[in-house]
């Protein structure tokens, strides 16, 4: 199967996972770019697994209040401008 990709420029956040809410990534790329202010807002349960996160911006990539758990293969890089 073909790798999904998501990316944003100014997406504040990318994702934001609501309390009480279950959510598995698995298996696709999300980016930002400089001017995004987080990829991942976190409130519920949220479990990454085989997963690429890049971010261009200068805060958090995954801010979490919630339960957060990283699986195999995931990759958190930040890419500065």
């Amino acid at each position: 199967a073909d790798s999904i990709s998501i990316s944003g420029t100014s997406v504040d956040p990318m994702l934001n996972i609501l309390p009480g809410k279950n959510v598995t990534l698995h298996r696709f790329k999300l980016s930002t770019g400089p001017s995004s202010t987080g990829v991942i807002w976190n409130e519920g349960n949220l479990i990454l697994e085989q997963m690429q996160i890049q971010h261009g911006g200068n805060s958090s990539m995954i801010s979490t209040e919630g339960e957060l758990e990283l699986r195999t293969g995931v990759s958190i890089k930040l890419h500065k401008p």
